[in-house]
């Protein structure tokens, strides 16, 4: 290809994080960081003509439904913890929701926005709340790549992250829920990171877990599952390339459950983050879901996610299972296990 390949990830623990720094991936991938920071974005646009991500769904579905021609590869789930948060002398008698509004964008999907209207819609229903009770309320909220300017965290040694802050909430309660202590809202929904530095605001209690029972990878779920996407033309172009990545993924997770505390600290390390928060804020009971998953096996619960933006005009809708293309993982899977039965029978 005449463009060099990309890859990028979102600041969570997973497997393509293990990979990178482990040193696993095909030096012909630049990561996302090596681009100037205005090329950035595209970790949200997918407007890289080769690009190789691994992140959450609702950006990688806005994009397909904008028209760009990507693959999805596979999926996979971290369960971050999700709550909705309140404060802790609230009588139940106001529904004023926090929505964030991200300050700065690019004409893509607001992702935090449209996680947060899904988490509320399975907890207004899970609840039983009178949907006429309920008035969103606009919040502000920084951009998560910043300006472009700032330091970065969770780069392998010697380099950059994308990134603006670590932790990504852990270190600050944010400004929806400043917006909640100071009485402008009711309610907030926080996640992963953020749910940690929610929790541990002074007067925020959480008052509803998504993250438990039927909402825990169906209705209740923004963020999950994670999928893993790909241009169509850096598919056909270089598949060679495009499996040994997969490759790298599955190799990456296999590591993990042989070692899972030493995976559980490198995790840790790059989300800028102690290995106890962490686990405080992604349910991490076995480390063997960080394998990807064949993409066919999760239309279902994108399926969800989709029709759901789709109502909400967040999304275009498009046909969910042409998208996906699980004969790559399958041809990873296949390559790895070969390696392993030559290493055995050696």
């Amino acid at each position: 290809m005449r463009v060099a390949p990309v890859f990028t990830y979102c600041p969570a623990p997973q497997a393509v994080t293990l990979a990178h720094r482990r040193g696993l991936l095909d030096p012909a991938l630049r990561f996302i960081a090596d681009l100037p920071a205005t090329e950035w974005r595209t970790h949200y646009t997918h407007e890289h003509p080769a690009l190789l991500r691994c992140g959450g769904h609702i950006p990688s579905i806005w994009a397909r439904g904008a028209g760009k021609d990507t693959v999805l590869l596979g999926t996979y789930f971290l369960h971050p913890v999700q709550v909705i948060v309140a404060r802790k002398d609230d009588r139940g008698e106001g529904m004023r929701f926090a929505l964030p509004r991200c300050a700065v964008r690019g004409g893509e999907i607001d992702f935090l926005r449209a996680a947060a209207l899904r988490g509320y819609d399975a907890y207004v229903e899970a609840a039983g709340i009178d949907r006429t009770r309920v008035t969103n309320v606009d919040v502000v909220v920084p951009d998560p790549l910043g300006d472009g300017q700032v330091a970065r965290h969770g780069a392998p040694a010697g380099g950059t992250s994308i990134w603006a802050e670590a932790g990504l909430g852990v270190s600050s309660p944010g400004a929806m829920v400043r917006a909640l202590v100071a009485g402008e809202v009711d309610r907030v929904h926080v996640a992963g990171y953020r749910a940690v530095g929610a929790l541990d605001a002074a007067g925020v209690e959480s008052v509803f877990d998504l993250h438990v029972g039927p909402t825990r990878t169906s209705a209740g779920s923004g963020y999950e599952p994670c999928t893993i996407t790909a241009t169509r033309a850096l598919v056909e172009e270089r598949r060679d390339l495009v499996v040994g990545f997969l490759e790298a993924l599955v190799v990456a997770a296999e590591e993990a459950i042989r070692a899972p505390e030493a995976a559980v600290s490198l995790l840790a390390t790059a989300g800028g983050v102690s290995p106890a928060t962490l686990r405080r804020a992604f349910d991490i009971p076995t480390l063997a879901e960080l394998a990807p998953l064949d993409p066919r096996e999760g239309l279902g619960i994108l399926a969800t996610a989709k029709d759901f933006f789709v109502r909400e005009g967040l999304v275009r809708d498009f046909d969910l299972a042409a998208w996906a293309d699980g004969s790559l993982l399958e041809e990873a899977r296949a390559n790895v296990a070969q390696r392993g039965a030559a290493r055995v029978a050696r």
